[in-house]
This record gives structure tokens, sequence and C-alpha cells, in this order.
């Protein structure tokens, strides 16, 4: 049978993978970046369903929570996530739709 890790180590590991998380969502916060083609370079990393739920299970199991003290910012944030939604989804029909080229 092992021998369970020392809490220092335990420590470490979970500021590594908060570390590694933060970076990740940097990343995909970043703008779009393309080269003279215009094929995506870098930034705007689209998060998939599984990925988002790796943060919220980090966020809940270290009880991190939210309580927006104005509603209206968190309403904005609504509007603004519901775009750029629709504005992926929007370029990836139209993508799809010019046999894979992309769109400026």
């Amino acid at each position: 049978m092992s021998k369970a890790a020392p809490r220092s180590k335990l420590t470490a590991l979970h500021a590594k993978f908060a570390e590694y998380l933060s970076q990740v969502l940097d990343e995909a916060m970043k703008p779009v970046e393309r080269d003279e083609e215009g094929n995506i370079i870098g930034g705007g990393i689209p998060l998939d369903a599984a990925t988002m739920g790796i943060f919220l299970k980090f966020l809940k199991d270290n009880d991190i929570t939210c309580e927006p003290e104005d509603l209206a910012t968190l309403d904005s944030l609504r509007e603004k996530y519901a775009a750029a939604s629709r504005s992926k989804n929007l370029a990836s029909i139209l993508q799809e739709a010019t046999g894979g080229e992309m769109l400026n």
C-alpha cells in the first residue's frame, strides 16, 4: 500500500494546478490573432464543455462563490457572452458554407 503524499506536496500541486487553469483561461480570453492568410495563430482558444466543467469543479471544490454586487454588470456580461456565442456559431456556419475558407 502506498503512503499518502505530504501536505506540502499536495499544497504545491494545488498551486500549480490553479496557475495552469489561470493560464488556460488567460489564453482563451485573448483576442484572436491571424496570419497573412487569415489562419488563426493564437488567442481566442474556445473552451469546450469538459474544460469549463474542470474550472467550475475546481472553484466549487475550493468553496469559491460569487454574489454579484451589481446585477446590471452581470446582465451586461451575459449579453456579451451570448453575442460572442452567436458570432462564433455564425462564423462556423459561414465557414462551412464557403467550403472551409476563412472569412474576414
